[in-house]
Protein backbone atom coordinates (compact mmCIF):
# COMPACT_ATOMS: atom_id res chain seq x y z
CA UNK A 1 0.00 0.00 0.00
CA UNK A 2 1.10 3.51 -0.94
CA UNK A 3 -1.82 5.73 -0.32
CA UNK A 4 -2.51 8.34 1.53
CA UNK A 5 -3.92 7.88 5.48
CA UNK A 6 -7.31 7.94 4.33
CA UNK A 7 -7.09 5.57 1.26
CA UNK A 8 -5.18 3.09 3.57
CA UNK A 9 -8.26 3.42 6.26
CA UNK A 10 -10.63 2.43 3.62
CA UNK A 11 -8.76 -0.43 1.82
CA UNK A 12 -8.42 -1.89 5.54
CA UNK A 13 -12.06 -1.22 6.39
CA UNK A 14 -12.79 -3.15 3.58
CA UNK A 15 -10.69 -6.07 4.32
CA UNK A 16 -11.81 -6.05 7.83
CA UNK A 17 -8.47 -5.62 9.27
CA UNK A 18 -7.99 -4.75 12.77
CA UNK A 19 -5.58 -1.63 13.05
CA UNK A 20 -4.35 0.51 15.87
CA UNK A 21 -3.06 4.52 14.56
CA UNK A 22 -0.83 5.80 16.90
CA UNK A 23 -0.32 9.59 17.17
CA UNK A 24 2.36 11.83 18.97
CA UNK A 25 -0.33 14.45 20.24
CA UNK A 26 -3.95 15.46 20.72
CA UNK A 27 -4.22 17.45 17.13
CA UNK A 28 -2.81 14.68 15.17
CA UNK A 29 -5.17 12.07 16.98
CA UNK A 30 -8.47 14.21 16.47
CA UNK A 31 -6.67 14.54 12.77
CA UNK A 32 -7.39 10.79 12.37
CA UNK A 33 -10.49 10.64 14.20
CA UNK A 34 -11.87 13.39 11.76
CA UNK A 35 -10.82 11.25 9.01
CA UNK A 36 -11.99 7.97 10.54
CA UNK A 37 -15.64 9.27 11.42
CA UNK A 38 -15.91 10.28 7.65
CA UNK A 39 -14.84 7.12 6.18
CA UNK A 40 -15.52 4.27 8.37
CA UNK A 41 -19.20 3.46 9.14
CA UNK A 42 -19.05 0.82 11.22
CA UNK A 43 -17.11 3.30 14.25
CA UNK A 44 -13.90 3.24 15.59
CA UNK A 45 -12.83 3.69 19.42
CA UNK A 46 -9.96 6.69 20.55
CA UNK A 47 -8.51 7.30 23.51
CA UNK A 48 -6.88 10.36 24.23
CA UNK A 49 -4.98 11.68 27.41
CA UNK A 50 -8.77 13.26 29.10
CA UNK A 51 -10.25 9.61 28.32
CA UNK A 52 -11.45 8.18 31.41
CA UNK A 53 -9.97 5.10 32.74
CA UNK A 54 -13.25 3.30 32.89
CA UNK A 55 -13.80 4.88 28.98
CA UNK A 56 -9.95 3.93 28.40
CA UNK A 57 -11.27 -0.03 29.34
CA UNK A 58 -14.24 -0.29 27.73
CA UNK A 59 -13.18 1.42 24.45
CA UNK A 60 -9.98 -1.19 24.16
CA UNK A 61 -12.80 -4.12 25.43
CA UNK A 62 -14.54 -2.97 22.28
CA UNK A 63 -11.74 -2.98 19.91
CA UNK A 64 -10.66 -6.55 21.26
CA UNK A 65 -13.96 -8.04 21.13
CA UNK A 66 -14.59 -6.97 17.43
CA UNK A 67 -16.82 -3.84 18.18
CA UNK A 68 -15.04 -1.89 16.04
CA UNK A 69 -11.78 -2.78 13.69
CA UNK A 70 -10.15 0.78 14.43
CA UNK A 71 -8.40 2.06 17.36
CA UNK A 72 -6.79 5.73 17.72
CA UNK A 73 -4.68 6.96 20.26
CA UNK A 74 -1.45 8.63 21.04
CA UNK A 75 1.66 6.52 22.20
CA UNK A 76 1.50 7.54 25.76
CA UNK A 77 -1.94 6.69 26.25
CA UNK A 78 -2.26 3.44 24.15
CA UNK A 79 1.42 2.15 23.91
CA UNK A 80 1.86 0.59 27.28
CA UNK A 81 0.03 -2.02 29.59
CA UNK A 82 -2.25 -3.22 26.75
CA UNK A 83 -2.20 -6.92 24.76
CA UNK A 84 -3.66 -6.30 21.36
CA UNK A 85 -2.49 -9.03 19.50
CA UNK A 86 -5.34 -9.34 17.19
CA UNK A 87 -4.07 -6.50 15.50
CA UNK A 88 -3.12 -6.91 11.96
CA UNK A 89 -2.13 -3.36 11.26
CA UNK A 90 -0.30 -0.53 13.60
CA UNK A 91 -0.18 3.03 11.76
CA UNK A 92 1.81 5.21 13.32
CA UNK A 93 1.23 9.12 12.32
CA UNK A 94 5.09 10.79 12.34
CA UNK A 95 7.74 9.09 13.71
CA UNK A 96 7.52 8.65 17.59
CA UNK A 97 9.97 11.19 19.69
CA UNK A 98 12.18 8.05 21.23
CA UNK A 99 12.47 4.74 19.45
CA UNK A 100 11.82 3.48 22.35
CA UNK A 101 8.53 4.29 22.55
CA UNK A 102 8.22 2.67 18.91
CA UNK A 103 9.35 -0.21 19.97
CA UNK A 104 7.27 -0.02 23.19
CA UNK A 105 3.54 0.75 20.84
CA UNK A 106 4.50 -2.05 19.00
CA UNK A 107 4.84 -4.51 21.42
CA UNK A 108 1.28 -4.26 22.66
CA UNK A 109 0.87 -6.31 19.37
CA UNK A 110 3.74 -8.38 18.40
CA UNK A 111 4.00 -10.74 21.27
CA UNK A 112 5.64 -14.17 21.73
CA UNK A 113 3.88 -16.78 20.24
CA UNK A 114 1.93 -15.16 17.42
CA UNK A 115 1.39 -17.00 14.42
CA UNK A 116 0.76 -14.15 11.97
CA UNK A 117 2.37 -11.20 10.54
CA UNK A 118 2.23 -7.64 12.11
CA UNK A 119 2.64 -4.97 9.43
CA UNK A 120 3.83 -1.52 10.32
CA UNK A 121 3.27 1.56 8.44
CA UNK A 122 4.23 5.73 9.41
CA UNK A 123 3.30 8.22 7.83
CA UNK A 124 5.93 10.60 7.81
CA UNK A 125 4.50 13.43 5.98
CA UNK A 126 1.89 13.68 2.86
CA UNK A 127 4.40 12.27 0.48
CA UNK A 128 6.02 9.27 2.01
CA UNK A 129 5.59 6.31 4.20
CA UNK A 130 7.51 3.74 5.35
CA UNK A 131 6.76 0.12 5.60
CA UNK A 132 7.79 -2.63 7.90
CA UNK A 133 6.83 -6.11 8.26
CA UNK A 134 7.08 -8.29 11.79
CA UNK A 135 6.93 -11.62 10.65
CA UNK A 136 5.89 -14.19 13.34
CA UNK A 137 8.16 -15.61 16.44
CA UNK A 138 9.31 -19.24 15.77
CA UNK A 139 9.53 -19.25 19.37
CA UNK A 140 10.23 -17.02 22.88
CA UNK A 141 13.54 -16.72 21.63
CA UNK A 142 13.64 -16.55 18.01
CA UNK A 143 13.22 -13.38 16.50
CA UNK A 144 12.43 -14.48 12.11
CA UNK A 145 13.17 -10.88 11.03
CA UNK A 146 11.87 -7.94 9.47
CA UNK A 147 11.14 -6.63 6.11
CA UNK A 148 11.93 -2.80 4.73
Amino acid sequence: MKNSLKEDIKILDSLNQKVIIFTNNLEDTEMVCKILSENIPTGFGCITGETSPIERVETIKDFIFNEHNFLVGTISTLGTGVDLTDTNWILFIKEPFILSQKTQAICRAYRPGREKPLYVRTYINDAESKDEIFLPFLDEDIFIGEIK
